[in-house]
């Protein structure tokens, strides 16, 4: 049984060394990543499994860029996880691309 799901959203602005959130003991479970962009650049993520992103990224995401519909159309991808990925330590996620936005959706159990 999962607790409510709860979505990270995070953006260019943010930074993955303080955007983290500590599960404090509690396995966080990620059921899905979605990434968007506008299409005028590549945007990425990578989502550790700690609250800074020192360790080593568990999930990378990313978003090609395609200038023939830049700021035209968003571009975005999305990954899901069914079962759904186990983080012990934390969730940061790194972020680029200026017109990058990651959301994580998870739950904690």
């Amino acid at each position: 049984m999962y607790d409510n799901l709860r979505v990270l959203r995070v953006t260019a602005d943010s930074v993955a060394a303080s955007n983290g959130l500590v599960t404090n003991s509690v396995i966080a479970l990620i059921h899905k990543v979605v990434l968007t962009g506008d299409g005028s650049n590549v945007v990425s993520a990578n989502i550790h499994d700690d609250s800074n992103a020192s360790n080593a990224a568990l999930i990378k995401i990313s978003v090609s860029a395609n200038e023939n519909f830049a700021n035209e159309f968003d571009r975005f991808v999305q990954a899901d996880f069914n079962p759904p990925v186990a983080f012990t330590t934390g969730i940061s996620v790194d972020v680029t691309g200026n017109t990058v936005v990651a959301y994580v959706y998870y739950t904690k159990t």
